[in-house]
């Protein structure tokens, strides 16, 4: 191993180091672990400065860096759109959605967002939570294999490491800082991976423009490969151009029915607090999905002939920078992936412990967050395995899955807010046909081509839950709820 190789291996177990020791603090220090409040939202104790960076750290996910520089990389700078339209979920989170979800998940004593969703709608039977968290985790794991394929091949660009053994390393430091301490540890290390995202994607454009000249020569260059790669439609126009905007538009939207993104106004201490949060989120989620793009474009100029496009961001920094640099980039990439993985693996594992234990009226609060635990490290094996064994590329894996819990639950929390009139077969009819209609849209490639399958999929879903609350009977609860 050659000095700039131990440099940059060095660099990255030093990232790592720092990631577990803030999981070994949370889990150990004197705020430890008490109960599930604890484990899902920590003890609903945190500020707008870490919620707003978890829940950017969150939402970025392997998007940000690799799967938008490889969108980038064939499409051109129109996809600098998704930049801007894409990260509306942070204002829709936080300024829409936060301060009625974090009251009312607080009244209903509600730690996770399908809990929030069962609770409101007096479900007795245990069938809309069960579909739900079913849907959940159908779609969580293959977001999290995305994600670890990302990761794996962010390794592979940087160091020259195998796939595989990529993938599982990267699991296992992320299984690990999950188990330890839950969703405190996720939002303070989150806290960290953000700012190390905005380190790395500053150092990053500082790169470009110094070895480029400037931006403006950066795109003269792309230009003389194809003009249609600096054209800010991509050579869309009239309706074609509207249907790419309202797809961006719609995955933005998408962000309200995620889960692992929602959940994070739920934990916040005062809900004053919500709209700085929601300010900082779409701060770091611009820039870097900007970073994103540009990466792409770079990339296509110095590497023109990828033959996996994901590469493009990890190959500038493994073969062209310096392993500095390049190692602080690279954290932020993973940064980027891991924060995402984490509180996933926390959402899809919870959903089925809650779900297998829901009835169970001798287990404790330990053994609860034991079993929790235990189901992280079970949707870990199957996450890798499908990412094994995936050749898609991470972009559209990750849209797909976005797109499907964003249309299965964006509407169901919207409307439950703020509809008194909604019901629990509407709120079923909503989860069912917006995930149904992602999976055909998706499988259709007629319909794939129209529009993004998240934008059907989320009307739809708006109009089964109309329809069907206006034909049967609210919930007795829903009136007090309001009320208080």
């Amino acid at each position: 191993m050659d000095t700039n190789m131990t440099l940059r291996v060095s660099i990255i177990i030093a990232f790592f180091a720092l990631t577990l020791g803030i999981g070994f603090y949370a889990q150990y220090g004197k705020n430890k672990i008490k109960d599930e409040e604890d484990m899902n939202l920590g003890g609903r104790k945190l500020g707008w400065f870490t919620t707003g960076a978890s829940a950017a750290a969150s939402g970025c996910s392997a998007f940000a860096f690799v799967g938008m520089a490889g969108l980038a990389y064939n499409a051109g700078i129109s996809m600098i759109w998704y930049s801007l339209l894409a990260t509306t979920w942070s204002w829709l989170i936080f300024f829409v959605l936060g301060k009625r979800l974090r009251n009312f998940s607080t009244t209903t004593n509600s730690v996770t967002v399908i809990d929030y969703i069962s609770e409101r709608f007096e479900d007795k039977s245990g069938i809309l939570r069960t579909i739900s968290a079913t849907i959940v985790v159908i779609f969580m794991v293959g977001y999290i294999a995305s994600n670890y394929s990302a990761m794996g091949k962010t390794f592979v660009g940087f160091l020259k490491w195998d796939l595989k053994w990529s993938i599982i390393i990267g699991a296992v430091i992320v299984t690990i800082y999950t188990c330890m301490a839950g969703f405190r540890a996720l939002v303070w290390i989150d806290t960290l991976l953000a700012l190390v995202m905005l380190l790395g994607s500053g150092g990053f454009l500082a790169f470009v423009i110094a070895k480029s000249g400037s931006l403006s020569n950066l795109l003269e260059q792309v230009a003389a490969i194809d003009p249609m790669l600096v054209d800010i439609t991509g050579g869309r126009t009239g309706l074609v151009f509207a249907t790419f905007l309202i797809g961006w538009v719609g995955s933005g939207l998408m962000g309200i029915g995620n889960p692992h993104i929602v959940v994070r106004p739920m934990g916040i201490s005062d809900t004053n607090q919500l709209k700085a949060a929601g300010i900082w989120s779409f701060i770091i989620n611009v820039w870097v999905m900007y970073m994103g793009v540009f990466s792409g474009l770079a990339a296509r100029i110095w590497f023109p002939n990828l033959a996996d496009v994901d590469l493009a961001y990890s190959v500038i920094v493994g073969e062209i920078m310096g392993p500095l640099l390049g190692g602080i980039i690279i954290a932020g990439i993973l940064s980027a992936t891991m924060s995402t993985v984490a509180a996933q693996l926390l959402v899809a594992a919870t959903e089925i412990s809650r779900n297998v234990l829901k009835k169970s009226q001798t287990a404790t609060e330990k053994q609860r967050i034991n079993f929790t635990r235990i189901c992280v490290v079970i949707v870990t094996i199957i996450g890798c395995w499908f990412a094994f064994n995936s050749s898609q590329i991470v972009f559209w894996m990750i849209l797909f899955a976005w797109g499907g819990l964003g249309s299965a639950f964006g509407p169901v929390i919207l409307l439950s807010l703020y509809w008194k009139r909604m019901t629990w077969a509407g709120a079923l009819a909503g989860v069912l046909v917006g995930a149904i209609t992602v999976v055909i849209w998706n499988q259709t490639p007629a319909l794939k081509a129209m529009v993004y399958e998240g934008v059907p999929g989320m009307v739809l879903s708006t109009l089964a839950i109309y329809v069907v609350s206006m034909v049967s009977v609210p919930p007795k609860s829903a009136q007090k709820l309001f009320e208080k």
